[in-house]
This record gives C-alpha cells, sequence and structure tokens, in this order.
C-alpha cells in the first residue's frame, strides 16, 4: 500500500478513535439545552384614519376642508388595523391650503364617539397646525377606534388641512412569551 494511503487510514483510525472515546452523555449535558416548543409570532403594527362616512384613509392623509363663512367641525377615527396593541401614536396636522387659512386643532373622544359636537367621554387634546406633530400615549387596543374631531382654531376665509397619524417600533407593546 502506498505510503499516502497509509497516512491516511492512520487518520481516519484515529478520528473515528476519538469519536468512540466521547461519552454518549456529554451532547446532553454540556453541549445541547433542552426546552419546551417555542412558537414565533410575526406581528405588525398600524394604524390608519377613517373618515366620517367610515372609508379608511390607507396610505394617504385625510384631508379636510372648510369654504367661505364654514367653522363647522369634521370627524374622523384612527383604528388600530394591526396585530397587535398600540401603546401611543404619532399624529399630524398641517393647514395645507386655502385663502387666509385659519389654525386646525385634533381632538380625540376618549372613552366616547363624538355625536351632535359633544363628547360623552373625556376630550383629550392631540395636536394642532402650530405643533405640526404630536406622539400621543393613548392605548389602542388590536381592532379598537379613537373618534376624532378636526376643528377650526381661528377664523379663515377657506382652510384645507391635512391630518396624519403613524405609529413607531417604540409606539407597540412589549414583547411577551406563554408556554401555549
Amino acid at each position: 500500500m502506498p505510503r499516502s494511503w497509509s497516512v491516511r487510514a492512520a487518520a481516519v483510525t484515529a478520528t473515528a478513535a476519538a469519536l468512540a472515546a466521547v461519552p454518549a452523555t456529554a451532547g446532553a449535558a454540556g453541549l445541547a439545552t433542552a426546552s419546551d416548543a417555542v412558537r414565533a409570532t410575526t406581528v405588525t403594527w398600524s394604524a390608519v384614519l377613517a373618515d366620517s362616512s367610515g372609508a379608511v384613509q390607507t396610505g394617504k392623509p385625510l384631508t379636510v376642508s372648510w369654504g367661505l363663512f364654514d367653522t363647522a367641525p369634521r370627524y374622523a377615527s384612527v383604528r388600530n388595523n394591526g396585530t397587535v396593541a398600540l401603546t401611543g401614536e404619532t399624529y399630524a396636522v398641517t393647514v395645507t391650503g386655502g385663502l387666509l387659512p385659519a389654525g386646525v386643532r385634533l381632538d380625540a373622544c376618549a372613552g366616547g364617539t363624538w355625536s351632535g359636537g359633544s363628547c360623552p367621554g373625556t376630550v383629550v387634546a392631540l395636536t394642532d397646525s402650530a405643533a405640526g406633530s404630536s406622539s400621543v400615549v393613548r392605548a389602542l387596543g388590536v381592532g379598537d377606534q379613537l373618534s376624532l374631531r378636526v376643528s377650526l382654531t381661528g377664523t379663515g376665509v377657506t382652510t384645507t388641512a391635512t391630518v396624519g397619524v403613524s405609529v413607531s417600533r417604540t409606539q407597540i407593546r412589549a414583547a411577551t412569551t406563554s408556554n401555549s
């Protein structure tokens, strides 16, 4: 047998002998751990605005307008259409046009729905066009919605405003684990 074959055979024999000398419990004792089955779940987080008719404004802000001598508030809602509860949202209000526009304010009716201009719950100021945007700590469970009022804060000839909502990773509930 050529010398290269005998060296290879000796190396294979030495490796096999070393592996055979490892106790059967070494893998379980020091190299591996056992645990219960874990199921990973993908979550999504999102909040969308819906106008007063319930039409969802997916991927775009809500646009509201007031004409000459029109000062009536506009109503909308924000919905959590994700798969995880939200701990807050970021709202933005911008006056985008109009002739001598007024300021615009965004309020929520926590614990109720705006009806006839009144809120049966608690009125919560979210932001206004002077501030631009504001992060709000307002829990919103999966599928829940919050009733919104968009109103003028001054007298303008005509005013158009955009209202936006967004959610970041820091505004969702913390991850949990369970044995289910």
